[in-house]
C-alpha cells in the first residue's frame, strides 16, 4: 500500500524507532519527492500527525530534520488529490516536538497524484502566504520559520538550511543574464592574474602545471571554437592558435604537448590579451543578436563556457602557488597578503551518524551541471558516520611522527612506491628547516597552524593516515547523501569569494557537519566512473569528461580556490591518486 492511499489508521501503525527503507521508498514514488526529502515527510508524519492521533511520537534523529514541516495524508475527495500541510519545525528541534494545533497550519495546498499543483483550496489567502509573482512562471510562498516554500514547475518545494532548493528545471537564462555572467567570469580570470609579473605568466613549473599564458588562451579558444565556430564567427586568427591553446580535445585537431606549454614564446602575453579583446566583443555581439529561437542552446553553451572556465580559475590559483613557491626560498614573494585567518581553534572531532536507505544521488537540485552528475539515480547506502571537521594539521602531525611515511603496511601499493620514489616525508609545500616545520602558502611562508585543516595530500597519504586512525574514507555517495542533509553549502564557506586563498580552521558553531563545502577538496574512496544510464554531452565535448573515468578518483565539495557559484552538492572532481597540487583534504569516515 503506498502513503497517497494510507489513512490515519494506516500512519499510525508506521514504526517510530526506525527510519524504514519501505515506508520510505512508498513516500518518495508516492509524493514524486527526493529521498532525502521523503525522510523529512516521514518525521513530520510522526512528530506532528502522530500527537494528533494520540499516539507517541520519536524525538527526531539529529541530521534528519531541521526546519522542513511536511505532513501527507489522504485527501477525502473523489479525485484522490494529496494535501501538503505546512507548518514551521518547533523552536527546540533537538526535543520531541510539540503537537502543531490545526489552526496554526498554514492552509493546505493541493496536489493530484503526479505531485502537480492543481489548487490551494478555498481556505488559502493571499495575505496568510504573502505569495508573489516571480520571473520564471513559479511563485514563492512564505511559512512562519526560516528558509521558504516554492512553488515551481508543477512542484511543492521547501527552500531552507536543511536541504537547497529542489527544482526540476531552471528557466532559460535571458541575453541580459548570460552576457552579465559571461563579463564576470571573465575578469575575474584577468583579476587573478593581476598580482603576477610577466615572467610568472610563461613558467611550467611541472607538467600537471600549466602556464598563466595557457590558461587565459585556452578558455578564449573554447568560447571561439565552440561557440564562435558554429555560429559562423571564428575568425583566422582563432585558428593560427589552435595548435598551442587546444587541451586534449582529439576531434579539434593536434595539439603541443603538454609538458611543452612552458617551453614556447608565442603567442606572447599581450598577443593573448587581444586574443581575449577580439573573442569577448564577438561573444557579447553574439549574445546581443542571436535569433530568439537559438538563444536557449546559446545559453547553455555560454554557461558551460562559463563553469570550464570557472574550472581553470581554480587551476591558475593552484598553479600558481606552485610556480611561486618553485623559486628559491630566498627569493619568493606572495601572491598576496597573507589573509587574517582570527587564529581560532579547531573543535574537538566528533561522529555524525547516518542513517542507511534509498538515497538519490546526481543532480537532483535541477539545472546546469556537467554530464558526470547525471542521471539522477538510487544507490543503497547502509549506516554510515562522517568526522564532524576536516583533519587538522596538527592531527596529522602526529600521524608523521609516529612513523606514517616509514611504515609500508598503512599504504597501497602504488602509494608505497610514490612515497620511495619522490621521497615523500609530509603533505606538499611542508618544509622542515631547523628542526621545525614551515609552510608555503600564497600569502608567503609562515610557521605550521596546527587548527587548519591539512592541505595538499594525494588520495595515497589520505588513505593511509584514515588506515592508521582505524577508519576509512567516505565514498562519493555517502557524501553526497551527508552534503545535502547537512544543508550544503552552509553559511560562510570559505571560498574563492572570501579572498582567503587558504584553508581556515573550522567554525564549531556553525552546525554539526563542518565544511563540507569549501576550504578543501575531500578524497572519497570511489573512483571516477559513468553513473547508470550516462550520456555525454554531444559533439566536441563529448570528451570533455567521459573519456577520463579511468584510473582516477572522485572528489567532492570544493575548495578555498573553487568559485562560490561552481559549486553544487552532486559536483563530481576527479584527479590522479597522487595529485597533491590541488587544495585537498581529508574527511575520515567509519
Amino acid at each position: 500500500m503506498g502513503i497517497r492511499h494510507a489513512g490515519q489508521e494506516e500512519l499510525a501503525r508506521l514504526e517510530c524507532k526506525t527510519l524504514d527503507a519501505r515506508f520510505l521508498t512508498e513516500i518518495q514514488e508516492g509524493l514524486d519527492i527526493a529521498p532525502f526529502a521523503a525522510k523529512s515527510v516521514l518525521g513530520v508524519v510522526k512528530d506532528v500527525y502522530f500527537p494528533f492521533l494520540e499516539t507517541e511520537a520519536t524525538r527526531p534523529i539529529p541530521g534528519k530534520v531541521t526546519l522542513v514541516a511536511v505532513a501527507a495524508v489522504r485527501g477525502e475527495r473523489e479525485d484522490d488529490r494529496q494535501r501538503l500541510l505546512l507548518s514551521p519545525w518547533p523552536e527546540d528541534r533537538g526535543v520531541q516536538a510539540h503537537p502543531i494545533p490545526q489552526r496554526d497550519l498554514h492552509p493546505p495546498v493541493e496536489v493530484d497524484r503526479g505531485g502537480r499543483l492543481v489548487g490551494t483550496g478555498g481556505e488559502r489567502r493571499r495575505d496568510q502566504h504573502q505569495g508573489e509573482e516571480r520571473e520564471g512562471g513559479h511563485r514563492t510562498a512564505e511559512p512562519l520559520g526560516h528558509g521558504h516554500l516554492q512553488i515551481k514547475a508543477g512542484r511543492i518545494l521547501w527552500e531552507g538550511n536543511w536541504f537547497d532548493k529542489v527544482t526540476e528545471e531552471e528557466p532559460p537564462l535571458t541575453r541580459e543574464q548570460i552576457l552579465e555572467r559571461y563579463r564576470a567570469t571573465r575578469a575575474l580570470s584577468f583579476e587573478l592574474c593581476r598580482p603576477l609579473r610577466p615572467e610568472d605568466y610563461r613558467v611550467q613549473s611541472m607538467p600537471d602545471v600549466s602556464p598563466p599564458w595557457w590558461n587565459l588562451g585556452h578558455t578564449t579558444w573554447f568560447f571561439a571554437k565552440n561557440i564562435l565556430e558554429p555560429f559562423g564567427r571564428y575568425h583566422a586568427e582563432d585558428a593560427r592558435l589552435e595548435f598551442v591553446l587546444n587541451s586534449y580535445y582529439e576531434t579539434l585537431g593536434p595539439r603541443i604537448r603538454r609538458d611543452h606549454r612552458g617551453l614556447v614564446t608565442r603567442p606572447t602575453n599581450d598577443e593573448v590579451v587581444e586574443f581575449r579583446a577580439s573573442v569577448d566583443a564577438r561573444m557579447e555581439e553574439l549574445i546581443r543578436t542571436v535569433p530568439n529561437e537559438d538563444l536557449e542552446r546559446l545559453g547553455f553553451l555560454v554557461v558551460t563556457g562559463i563553469h570550464h572556465e570557472q574550472q581553470h580559475q581554480e587551476l591558475l590559483v593552484t598553479e600558481v602557488k606552485h610556480i611561486l613557491g618553485s623559486n628559491v626560498p630566498d627569493l619568493r614573494e606572495p601572491y598576496r597578503p597573507d589573509a587574517p585567518n582570527g587564529h581560532r581553534s579547531a573543535p574537538e572531532l566528533s561522529w555524525v551518524p547516518f542513517a542507511g536507505g534509498l538515497s538519490e544521488v546526481g543532480n537532483v537540485e535541477g539545472g546546469w551541471c556537467w554530464d558526470n552528475e547525471v542521471p539522477v539515480h538510487k544507490t543503497y547506502l547502509e549506516d554510515f558516520a562522517l568526522a564532524s571537521r576536516l583533519v587538522t594539521v596538527g592531527e596529522y602531525l602526529e600521524f608523521i611522527q609516529d612513523g606514517g611515511y616509514r611504515n609500508p603496511l598503512l599504504w597501497l601499493s602504488n602509494g608505497w612506491a610514490k612515497v620511495r620514489d619522490e621521497g615523500w616525508t609530509a603533505p606538499l609545500y611542508w618544509e622542515e628547516r631547523d628542526g621545525a616545520w614551515r609552510l608555503w602558502t600564497l600569502g608567503g611562508e609562515r610557521d605550521l597552524d596546527p587548527n587548519e585543516p591539512v592541505s595538499h595530500v594525494s588520495f595515497y597519504e589520505a588513505e593511509a593516515y584514515a588506515r592508521w586512525k582505524e577508519a576509512r574514507l567516505p565514498t562519493e555517495r555517502e557524501w553526497e547523501h551527508a552534503a545535502r542533509a547537512s544543508g550544503f553549502p552552509g553559511d560562510k564557506a570559505n571560498f574563492l569569494d572570501s579572498g582567503a586563498f587558504h584553508p581556515r580552521a573550522a567554525n564549531g558553531a556553525a552546525g554539526p557537519l563542518l565544511q563540507m563545502a569549501g576550504d578543501l577538496w575531500e578524497w572519497t574512496t570511489s573512483h571516477y566512473e559513468p553513473y547508470p544510464g550516462y550520456k555525454p554531452f554531444e559533439g566536441p565535448l563529448m570528451e570533455y569528461n567521459g573519456k577520463f573515468m579511468d584510473n582516477v578518483r572522485v572528489l567532492r565539495g570544493g575548495s578555498c580556490a573553487t568559485p562560490a557559484n561552481h559549486i553544487r552538492p552532486s559536483y563530481r572532481n576527479f584527479w590522479a591518486p597522487e595529485t597533491r597540487f590541488q587544495f585537498t583534504g581529508i574527511r575520515l569516515a567509519r
